[in-house]
């Protein structure tokens, strides 16, 4: 089983990799999220995961530019993880190392 917490409103490659892979997208249009609201979700993992920040930064960045509720309870998820947040995984990417679509 996963060894780590997964995000809210994401999906994992397997349930034994401890990757996350991207934004459950299919399961947010089904409950009704916005596209507007989407969007910041997906901001909000890129910062989270791909900016460079330490994790505590990246949270209080995300706290203060994006104030969306979901993008609130994702800071607040990963505030209260006691175990930690899954990596994640990166998909092939480009020779300049950038993917358009990692979430």
């Amino acid at each position: 089983a996963i060894q780590k917490d997964l995000p809210p409103f994401c999906i994992t490659r397997s349930s034994t990799s401890n990757t996350l892979i991207g934004l459950n997208v299919i399961g947010l249009r089904r409950a009704g999220v916005s596209p507007s609201e989407r969007q910041q979700l997906k901001q909000a993992l890129r910062l989270l995961y791909l900016s460079g920040l330490s994790t505590p930064d990246a949270i209080a960045k995300l706290e203060q530019e994006l104030p969306s509720p979901l993008v609130q309870e994702l800071c607040g998820f990963v505030r209260q993880s006691q175990r930690g947040i899954c990596k994640f995984f990166r998909r092939g990417s480009d020779r300049s190392g950038n993917r358009d679509d990692d979430f």
